[in-house]
């Protein structure tokens, strides 16, 4: 058994990233194989913050799987990378922030509702949760899902990418 453990900027994020994972990953390997757990980050200037979270979780699913292991993903969206100084600055420090503690990054260009085209301008966080449960995963979507340099685009993400290789270490 291996624990995927994500870290998301917030509940709407992980409803989507769930639905894309279950939507990508076989699911008798989901079922069998992989436990999906979740931490909120409650905003993404907050990644370096979850440290104790990430211990516990990771403790806790050792204790009931012997000889299991562990990946940690973070899920982050670049926003405004490209024209403001602060999310340029944030992007190489969580990068650096992942090397130094062999984690993987998914990077969602501009953001992941831009990605999934989902009208999600809403800043009420219950509302941005009800839209984000009745979204269904496509098709039509997975080109944007498969970007080697999610920066380096317009719009996409590498999380294809990332479970990908997930995958390939379970």
């Amino acid at each position: 058994m291996k624990l995927w453990l994500f870290l998301v900027e917030g509940n709407s994020d992980k409803i989507y990233v769930d639905k894309i994972v279950k939507y990508y990953v076989e699911s008798e390997k989901l079922k069998k194989e992989i436990k999906l757990e979740w931490i909120i980050l409650d905003g993404k200037y907050n990644y370096n913050k979850k440290e104790k979270q990430i211990k516990q979780k990771i403790n806790k699913f050792k204790n009931q799987n012997r000889n299991s292991d562990y990946e940690i993903i973070y899920v982050i969206d670049l926003d405004k990378f490209k024209r403001e100084e602060k999310d340029r600055i944030f992007l190489e420090d969580i990068k650096k922030f992942i090397q130094k503690n062999k984690y993987k990054l998914i990077k969602n260009n501009e953001n992941i509702e831009m990605i999934l085209k989902i009208d999600n301008k809403s800043k009420n966080k219950k509302e941005k949760v009800k839209i984000a449960e009745k979204f269904i995963m496509k098709e039509s979507i997975e080109k944007y899902l498969r970007i080697e340099e999610p920066e380096n685009v317009s719009i996409g993400s590498n999380i294809f990418k990332i479970l990908d290789i997930l995958e390939s270490e379970v």
